[in-house]
């Protein structure tokens, strides 16, 4: 254990930071890094949180290249009704064409939101919570 040199930033309660070996890479699965902590915490009364990536897909309009315009250079040419209204139709606002884009958002997750089983109702207990619970404190299998 360490003093915070940058001070007081965290306020209140405890920050666990992790260093690990080489070896132990498959602790820095999300997933697993996640069970571990729903396994060994599940009678905890206090919050714990892990902050977690998520992929989200969003949609972003695409910019589209505008297209020279014709200097009239080449001549001057008549324009029908037909090529009118449909040049009329082309100045109508259109809807903006859009992409899905996926995207990395990190945010912090609470791992164990269960209440602890000594803060409920014994009515709500259910028999394998029990049993659950004497296993995880008398370390019985």
């Amino acid at each position: 254990m360490t003093k915070d040199p940058r001070g007081d930033t965290l306020g209140r309660g405890t920050r666990v930071t992790l260093f690990l070996k080489d070896d132990a890479a498959e602790f820095v699965d999300q997933e697993k890094l996640k069970n571990l902590v729903k396994k060994y915490s599940e009678f905890i009364g206090y919050p714990i949180r892990l902050y977690l990536s998520k992929d989200i897909k969003e949609q972003v309009p695409v910019e589209e290249e505008e297209k020279p315009k014709d200097d009239g250079e080449e001549g001057d040419t008549e324009i029908t009704d037909e090529e009118e209204k449909v040049q009329k139709d082309d100045d109508e606002p259109k809807e903006p064409k859009t992409k899905t884009v996926n995207k990395t958002v990190w945010e912090w997750e609470t791992i164990n939101d269960i209440k602890a089983i000594w803060m409920r109702e014994k009515s709500e207990i259910t028999d394998r919570e029990y049993n659950d619970f004497y296993k995880t404190i008398s370390k019985d299998h």
